[in-house]
């Protein structure tokens, strides 16, 4: 038997990770700086389409809820996650009913730990005309910035491993994870 105990995971600040937070994520500043804020109610397009932009993560963290914005139609499934860089889904939702409109959806996830380095938050709706708050953008801007998406979904189902491809759409929606920094 060691002589040592085991020291207990202990919780500091709570934060959030989002699409929308310039520290976190390149193209947020990029909406800020050129008048693109996210406010854009703006229509998802494609059925069972799934959208995942980078963000980085400087300290360990546990996340317990995800938010997406909806905007001013609802409609289908959403399925919020996030995934490492390899395109391994750590945590999602599963397809849930789109509700709120215009309001902030939120969901609970499974607690999960993530250390410092890139992931992506993830966003998937099963029909075309559901909407989002989103900020726009030329296509060579969210690509440039790493972001990637796949379409063809189940369901509107996040797949575990995604396949990620080149991003073609002209907005980034607002999606959020909500951590506790581990200390």
């Amino acid at each position: 038997m060691s002589d040592f105990t085991k020291a207990p995971v202990l919780f500091g600040p709570k934060g959030v990770l989002s699409t929308t937070d310039a520290d976190h994520c390149e193209l947020a500043w990029s909406a800020l700086a050129n008048a693109n804020a996210f406010s854009a109610s703006t229509a998802w397009g494609t059925a069972n389409l799934a959208l995942y932009i980078p963000v980085q993560l400087d300290i360990p963290v546990k996340v317990y809820k995800m938010s997406v914005m909806n905007g001013a139609t609802l409609g289908g499934n959403t399925d919020v996650g996030i995934y490492d860089e390899e395109g391994v889904r750590r945590v999602s939702i599963g397809p849930t009913a789109q509700a709120g409109i215009s309001s902030l959806q939120t969901f609970d996830i499974t607690d999960t730990f993530l250390m410092p380095g890139t992931y992506f938050l993830a966003l998937a709706n099963t029909t075309t005309t559901a909407t989002y708050i989103c900020a726009s953008m030329n296509v060579p801007r969210p690509r440039a910035a790493g972001v990637v998406e796949q379409t063809g979904l189940t369901s509107g189902t996040l797949p575990n491993p995604a396949t990620f491809a080149a991003y073609t759409r002209t907005f980034v929606p607002a999606i959020a994870a909500h951590y506790q920094t581990v200390v």
